[in-house]
């Protein structure tokens, strides 16, 4: 990789919650990139373990934001977004270790092309580095998102390529981009804000791309581990809005009726967390009305017609194709 003449300015944004037992690994990996023009924001949601204090106190080039309320990481996000004035943003979990030159190798890449609106990363074991957390993100046209190549050796997705929508547990995004499509969801508390922002970013021509180069680490679930049915409740809810907002209209009568009929038959088929399954649908159908104002706008400012990006997503034949051809794919 060759050296950028003047490395342009990064906000990288960590949030944290009761993180105080792993923002060490963190924070360290972020104080040893080999990137220098950078600053450092920590949004703090609420945590009662001490963590807040203690990254003041340790860290003091981290500039700390502690929330009065938890709302979850899309508004914590935003925060820091508004008190920063890079040209690019990168977001990390406090779960998240770098590897040195993970934010030189994104910001490289975004450089020499002016269309990759967001950069995503390699994410690795932490427990095992051969084996990949995630490679970017897969998402069905039936609006359900996964982790690429996840459990998979890593040595298998070292392409870089163009996907639909990469994680937000470490990706990059330029600043201009993020302003077009007016940051995260705020009404997304937990659970496929980075498969909506990245939708967003396709619908107005820019580019998400896999960075197999960008490589971290990352201890997966530390936090969805304690949540129990509220990230089922959440994510099947989010998927939905994400749905309903982004898609035009033939594609949205085309798989809606498809996403629901899988979701009935896992309400039917399984007990666990069947409540928050149909909770996150009538959250849906109570608050159709905000969601279609969303969508309004959204259709009315995107450039970039559905055909142009569905080539990106994958039919829900996906879900019984043979590993083997699922990399091969990749």
């Amino acid at each position: 990789m060759d050296k950028i003449i003047q490395d342009p300015k990064v906000t990288i944004i960590v949030v944290a919650y009761n993180n105080k037992n792993i923002i060490d690994k963190n924070l360290q990996s972020v104080q040893n990139l080999d990137y220098s023009n950078y600053a450092c924001i920590l949004v703090d949601d609420c945590s009662d373990d001490g963590t807040c204090e203690y990254v003041k106190e340790k860290y003091p080039w981290v500039l700390v934001i502690q929330k009065k309320e938890n709302t979850g990481p899309s508004i914590s996000r935003n925060m820091a977004i508004k008190a920063s004035d890079s040209k690019y943003i990168a977001f990390l979990d406090s779960d998240v270790i770098l590897d040195k030159q993970w934010l030189s190798e994104c910001v490289w890449v975004m450089e020499q092309d002016k269309l990759i609106g967001i950069c995503g990363s390699k994410l690795l074991n932490d427990y095992n580095p051969d084996i990949l957390n995630e490679a970017g993100g897969i998402l069905l046209k039936i609006g359900l998102g996964m982790d690429r190549g996840a459990g998979e050796s890593s040595s298998k997705f070292d392409k870089k390529k163009r996907l639909f929508y990469v994680g937000s547990a470490a990706m990059v995004a330029r600043r201009e981009v993020l302003a077009i499509i007016d940051n995260f969801d705020e009404s997304y508390y937990f659970g496929y804000q980075d498969v909506d922002l990245c939708w967003r970013v396709n619908l107005i021509g820019y580019k998400v791309f896999y960075n197999p180069d960008a490589v971290a680490y990352h201890k997966y679930q530390t936090t969805i581990k304690k949540m129990g049915c509220k990230i089922t409740y959440h994510c099947l809810r989010n998927s939905i809005k994400t749905m309903i907002k982004n898609y035009e209209v033939i594609n949205l009568v085309k798989y809606m009726p498809l996403a629901f009929l899988v979701s009935l038959r896992n309400i039917i088929m399984l007990k666990e967390c069947r409540k928050a399954k149909i909770d996150a649908w009538i959250w849906n159908i109570k608050n159709i009305k905000e969601t279609l104002a969303v969508r309004s706008y959204l259709q009315k400012t995107r450039t970039v017609r559905d055909k142009e990006i569905m080539k990106y997503l994958e039919n829900t034949s996906y879900l019984f194709t043979s590993r083997k051809n699922r990399i091969r794919k990749a």
